[in-house]
């Protein structure tokens, strides 16, 4: 939910403070709260410090995709770019969860936080190191209050009710249906208000371009598909060829 709320935050984010400066952050963060879910001692520290983590990764992939294809690489090796930004966001979600699986298997739940720490904060001080004369130009412009408390509304109630649907036979509970109301009402408001607002902290203006809104269309029906099947997956496997333990 945090990632979610995160995402759209991204482009303001960059503009208000530079992409390559929240990068950095970020990664740091994401470090930072990796570790702290390592030594979390209760379900409550633990969900915390996931959210925390949730905020600080949510940007990452985004902005990753704007300092290549837009700031490094040159228009002419675009493709190349892109070629080593899918390359990434397909092979980690497929090695993640076995790799995570190995580790809770042979170790700890632990470890599979720890064992990010490392690399997060060592790659975002070399990015800082490496990257700063392609860092973006910012405005000082304000934030978009109304727009982030509807944002974050609607967003938290829709993840909520897809997360607790199957939980509660999805519309015949009272709860449920509320949250259906609260992501509708919220998401009709925020497209009313981000439309009208000067400086709205999403711009939805984008989405006249016929192009741009056939592409995201597009992106999310694929990356839908891809992620669906990814997370499906190990559950099948698991209910259906899991070996019981002596």
């Amino acid at each position: 939910m945090a990632e979610a709320i995160s995402v759209p935050l991204t482009g303001w984010l960059a503009s208000r403070f530079g992409a390559l400066r929240v990068f950095v952050i970020c990664l740091l963060m994401f470090g930072v709260f990796s570790t702290l879910c390592w030594m979390a001692t209760s379900i409550n520290m633990l969900v915390l410090f996931r959210v925390f983590l949730g905020f600080s990764g949510g940007p990452l992939m985004p902005l990753s995709q704007t300092l290549l294809m837009m700031r490094i690489f040159p228009k002419d090796k675009s493709h190349v770019a892109i070629g080593i930004w899918s390359m990434t966001t397909l092979v980690a979600p497929i090695m993640g969860p076995i790799l995570g699986g190995v580790i809770c298997d042979q170790f700890s739940w632990h470890y599979i936080f720890i064992c990010k720490t490392p690399f997060a904060i060592a790659a975002g001080f070399m990015c800082w190191k490496m990257l700063q004369r392609y860092e973006t130009q910012t405005a000082k412009s304000r934030i978009d209050v109304v727009g982030l408390v509807l944002l974050v509304v609607w967003v938290s109630a829709l993840q909520i009710m897809l997360d607790e649907g199957k939980d509660h036979d999805w519309f015949a509970s009272t709860h449920i249906v509320i949250l259906a109301i609260i992501a509708l009402i919220g998401f009709i408001s925020f497209l009313i208000w981000e439309l009208t607002e000067r400086n709205p902290v999403v711009d939805l203006r984008v989405f006249r371009h016929r192009g741009f809104t056939t592409s995201m269309v597009t992106l999310s029906l694929a990356f839908g598909a891809f992620f669906g099947i990814t997370v499906l997956t190990p559950l099948w496997l698991q209910s259906t060829w899991a070996i019981p333990r002596p």
